[in-house]
């Protein structure tokens, strides 16, 4: 698995002797076939057996918060809306410390931990649920530590991913309040 998803990077992880790979955020699909493909001999047809099937994420969006992309996030979990609620869930405990934790690296000079906590959060915790303007902000913010960016700068990047940060934790919160933790949720919510 790898978070670095573009083609000078994709060229360097197979030269380096891999055989596949697969980058973040995981789709389940994706991964099943890549596996399938390495596992098997081709012209094999191998059926993995599923022995759950979970209803298309399109036919109902179920949740419709600005800069979420949950259709995206849910095809990529196969549709399985609880592991999906699970997933909200952690990011939402996560969430409030990410930017004070950024800025407490900052604050001591310690550019590469702040970098790496931006990092977990562009292409794991926002790509696993879809948060794509937060991955986005997290981009920018990590490009400008990264490129030794004047503080101005950091901090102008640190404050727009914080409030975008904020903003999504503060909609998420209201939305899983609206359901019991391991109810298998199959409504709408358009926030407030």
């Amino acid at each position: 698995m790898t978070a670095h998803a573009m083609r000078n990077e994709q060229l360097r992880i197979m030269q380096s002797g891999m055989d596949a790979y697969v980058s973040k955020p995981i789709d389940a699909r994706n991964m099943l076939q890549v596996m399938r493909s390495l596992l098997f001999k081709p012209g094999v047809r191998v059926k993995f057996n599923e022995k759950q099937k979970y209803a298309c994420c399109d036919e109902i969006v179920f949740l419709n918060i600005a800069g979420v992309d949950a259709s995206g996030a849910l095809k990529r979990l196969d549709g399985n809306r609880n592991i999906y609620l699970k997933m909200l869930r952690s990011f939402v405990d996560y969430g409030p410390t990410a930017a004070i934790n950024i800025e407490e690296a900052l604050n001591a000079g310690d550019s590469k931990l702040a970098s790496s906590i931006v990092h977990n959060v562009k292409g794991g915790i926002a790509g696993f649920i879809g948060a794509v303007a937060l991955a986005e902000l997290a981009k920018e913010l990590e490009n400008a530590i990264l490129l030794n960016c004047n503080d101005a700068c950091v901090r102008t990047a640190l404050k727009a991913f914080a409030f975008e940060m904020s903003r999504l934790v503060t909609e998420l919160k209201s939305f899983l309040s609206s359901i019991a933790e391991g109810d298998n949720y199959n409504g709408t919510y358009t926030g407030d």
